[in-house]
């Protein structure tokens, strides 16, 4: 059904005073969320301008239900917390958090347009701004005037990959108490905020065929060349999920949208952005039947050849699974904890006060994480790397990202094991991808996304990821064993591993986008990618049952969550700065294949162990207490230290 609202039947909806020029203040707040177009129409009305193409409708609405403050924000009905999108109301006002998957061509829309009345020849202006340009009952829409047009930017969001589904039920209005865990019997499910039915935390497993996205080789970027088939619909083309083992059409919560910005927030999102945004829901009846809606924009289609690229255009899918949003707020959350952090401004004051409370709880947090880590990896050394890698994240100096742990597990043991790691991850942090490198897997499912120009449209790849994401790579490749194509997706892990930066293949260049991950290798043998990670062969020592469960569990997340805040350089304290060189000089004395990134990967891992004990300060108790974790680790690479 049509969003479009006649403005002769809005006179009871009485706006804010700075936007109608009245004193008398607004009652009906209500109406703002179930019916914002009634505002939009009431304040075009009042400006008096046909060809006004902005008239204050998002300062009005950001203002009355102050959408500028977390309280205002979370009263909005969210997208992701229903199972149906027809539980919202089409037309109404609501929120959507997403990944910035791609980014459309700005389109020209009309702001309004007259029609006349087919009786009387009246004709009267009405404003269709944020919904389509639908005719009353009885009118003939009339040639739109050119002055009446405006622009906006289509982004296409989809649902934050690799989300657990703690995190997706999750939204922050305080930090749990502080509570010491002890080690818990039994295992319970984590409270849902909603009444929806169970969701499994079962870890999705690569399959060994690759995948099921139907995906095209790019035929660019130095991979091999192969036959590209063209899609005839959109259903053929897909969500187009960085991960398409996370699709499932049937849950609103699960679903991609398209994000209409306008006017000056035109340019406010880029490639690869975490956001939250405020807007109205639209419901496009002509693009409802997903199956049969068709690729071609063009009507020249019709007479081409079918296997003919041009004027192809797979923009246009069904709004029952990508419902249109046009967007009157938008707030960047970039790294985001759905625990500790909030979409709107003061979220660092939080974080303050609440790791201050949390201060005396650490070394117990602390070490609930790593027994649960070690429960899972059967190995105490490996557990204690791994949540240094979960909790530590990168600062910035002369552009370049410093700061990650970066890991490399080996053993048969942890291969067998990889799903118990993950589900261990998923449990602890909001975000966690799985990563197959094998030659089958990546005939198929692609780690790096690539511009399909026939299409217009940004293949995803399953390194688009959110800002402190959680990378699982299985690795099986085989040195010297890759053809282009493979050496081209390895590549572009290799970037996010060395500079948190991931290449989307263009026709004519590469574009870089932010890919700030933590990431961990786990292989049989040495990785590929090992060089500058911190390689634990996995030792089995023990067999340890614990799981966190219940309030335990939610304090140990929010430890973590307020410990991976912390993007600030360390500080060097008694002396350490030149005792770390002169204990790499001992070591390369004896051990001359001990190659220099050691002796940046002790640095890291101080600064990643003074965060993980609430502190920023880098201690010689911190540094004996790296030291003593790498003699074990060399010790089992074969250095003996």
């Amino acid at each position: 059904s049509s969003t479009s609202v006649c403005c002769c039947e809005l006179t009871a909806l009485r706006l804010p005073p700075f936007a109608m020029g009245c004193i008398e203040p607004m009652t009906d707040l209500g109406s703002y969320i179930s019916n914002p177009c009634a505002v939009v129409d009431n304040l075009f009305t009042s400006r008096g301008d046909p060809s006004a193409k902005d008239f204050g409708e998002k300062e009005a609405i950001v203002a009355a239900l102050q959408l500028d403050t977390n309280e205002g924000l979370l009263a909005i009905p969210s997208l992701n917390e229903v199972d149906l999108v027809e539980r919202l109301k089409p037309g109404s006002l609501v929120r959507y958090r997403g990944y910035v998957q791609d980014l459309f061509d700005p389109e020209i829309f009309p702001v309004s347009f007259d029609e006349a009345c087919s009786q009387t020849g009246k004709v009267t202006t009405r404003c269709c701004k944020f919904r389509l340009p639908t005719t009353s009952p009885g009118h003939t829409k009339l040639p739109t005037n050119i002055s009446c047009l405006a622009d906006r930017r289509p982004i296409y969001a989809v649902p934050v990959p690799g989300e657990s589904a703690w995190a997706r039920q999750t939204t922050v209005t305080a930090v749990p108490a502080p509570r010491a865990p002890a080690v818990p019997e039994g295992t319970g499910p984590v409270p849902r905020k909603r009444g929806r039915p169970e969701e499994s935390e079962a870890t999705v497993e690569v399959s060994e065929e690759g995948g099921t996205s139907r995906r095209s080789v790019p035929p660019a970027g130095g991979a091999a060349h192969q036959e590209v088939t063209w899609p005839r619909t959109a259903d053929e083309f897909g969500l187009n999920l960085p991960l398409p083992e996370e699709e499932d059409r049937s849950r609103a919560d699960r679903c991609p949208c398209l994000l209409y910005m306008h006017g000056a927030d035109m340019d406010a999102v880029r490639l690869g952005n975490v956001v939250e945004v405020v807007g109205i829901l639209d419901i496009d009846p002509r693009y409802s039947d997903f199956s049969t809606t068709p690729i071609e924009s063009d009507a020249l289609c019709d007479d081409m050849d079918p296997g003919s690229s041009f004027f192809r255009d797979a923009r246009n899918p069904s709004t029952a699974l990508v419902p249109r949003i046009h967007v009157l707020a938008h707030y960047q959350l970039g790294d985001y904890h759905p625990v500790v952090c909030a979409p709107v401004s003061g979220a660092e004051s939080l974080v303050a006060e609440r790791w201050a409370e949390l201060r005396s709880e650490v070394p117990s947090l602390r070490e609930a994480a790593t027994q649960a880590l070690t429960a899972a990896l059967g190995d105490r050394l490996a557990a204690e790397y791994m949540l240094l890698a979960l909790v530590a994240r990168s600062f910035t100096v002369d552009g370049m990202k410093l700061g990650r742990v970066q890991l490399s597990l080996t053993g048969e043991h942890v291969v067998e094991r990889l799903s118990t790691v993950i589900d261990a991850c998923r449990a602890l942090v909001p975000r966690v991808a799985p990563v197959r490198m094998s030659r089958d897997a990546l005939k198929t499912e692609k780690v790096k996304p690539w511009k399909n120009v026939g299409l217009e449209r940004i293949v995803a790849g399953r390194l688009q990821l959110a800002p402190g994401t959680m990378v699982v790579v299985k690795d099986e490749l085989t040195i010297g064993d890759l053809d282009a194509n493979e050496t081209d997706q390895v590549r572009a892990l290799k970037e996010v591993v060395d500079k948190a930066e991931l290449p989307v293949e263009f026709p004519f260049c590469p574009v870089v986008i932010p890919c700030d991950c933590s990431v961990i290798v786990v292989s049989k043998e040495k990785s590929l990618f090992a060089k500058t990670m911190a390689h634990v062969p996995v030792v089995p020592s023990q067999e340890a049952t614990l799981q966190l469960t219940g309030d335990q569990l939610a304090a140990v997340r929010a430890y973590m969550g307020l410990a991976s805040r912390n993007r600030e350089r360390a500080k060097y304290v008694d002396g350490v700065m030149e005792d770390i060189p002169r204990a790499y000089a001992e070591v390369r004395k004896r051990y001359p294949f001990v190659d220099q990134e050691t002796c940046a990967l002790w640095h890291t891992m101080c600064r990643a162990w003074a965060i993980a004990n609430g502190s920023n300060d880098i201690t010689s108790d911190v540094w004996q207490a790296v030291k003593s974790l790498e003699e074990a680790r060399l010790q089992r690479v074969g250095c003996p230290a």
